[in-house]
């Protein structure tokens, strides 16, 4: 700010028309100056302009980039030097007068140069690191793949193997049952029934014998004597 103040100073004392023209870059100088890519310029002018806007422009084109727009008291701008337009051309800025877009001044023209050539080939150097990396986390993608493949698949088995260990052990016990019932079946007393009205033959008594003399007589065997008594 200093600085600026200074250039101020010195155009009063040397009697410059300070009303509407660039300080820096000049209006008018004998030599093209030249600004480096990313170089911090300070851009310094007085105007009279009520609003105004900065704007800038490439010779011998209808390219331009505006800088700044509807200013109204401000006397400088620090512009990072950064363009898209050809390189190759000159350049020079324009203050535009909003109220009337016929009113501007200009100032001198300037170079804007590239990066170096230490500076432009870096990014080319760091193109294959970027590549590399690229190209590691493809590999890092891929490895991760093939490992959440291989889970699926081991999981997948021992979760088949779990549904046949449980199918074969219940239809293991379904048998087992099954053959514990039809042993306690065969080991079952035979079910009770009522005895028989009918007599069994074998189990009769012989019919019995009338005697004289006796309320009961009992036949003796065919093999003896019979004896009968008096009365």
């Amino acid at each position: 700010m200093s600085n600026s103040l200074l250039i101020i100073l010195l155009h009063s004392i040397l009697g410059v028309n300070a009303v509407n023209s660039f300080w820096r870059p000049p209006e008018k100088t004998d030599k093209i100056l030249e600004y480096d890519v990313n170089q911090t310029l300070q851009i310094l002018w007085e105007t009279n302009f009520k609003a105004y806007s900065l704007v800038l422009n490439q010779v011998g084109t209808d390219a331009r980039q505006f800088i700044e727009l509807n200013m109204t008291v401000k006397k400088y701008w620090n512009w990072i030097v950064q363009t898209e337009m050809d390189l190759t051309r000159l350049f020079y800025f324009e203050m535009f007068d909003d109220n009337n877009y016929t009113n501007t001044f200009t100032c001198n023209h300037f170079r804007i140069l590239p990066k170096n050539d230490t500076a432009t080939s870096t990014p080319s150097s760091s193109t294959p690191s970027a590549s590399s990396s690229t190209s590691t986390e493809s590999l890092d993608s891929d490895s991760g793949t093939e490992v959440g493949v291989g889970i699926g698949v081991g999981v997948s088995c021992a979760f088949f193997i779990a549904l046949s260990a449980i199918i074969w052990y219940f239809r293991r016990r379904k048998a087992a049952s099954a053959t514990v019932l039809d042993s306690n079946a065969s080991n079952q007393p035979p079910a009770w029934s009522p005895p028989s009205d009918t007599p069994d033959p074998s189990k009769q008594m012989p019919p019995p014998v009338e005697v004289p003399g006796y309320s009961a007589v009992a036949e003796a065997p065919s093999d003896r004597v019979r004896y009968e008594l008096s009365s």
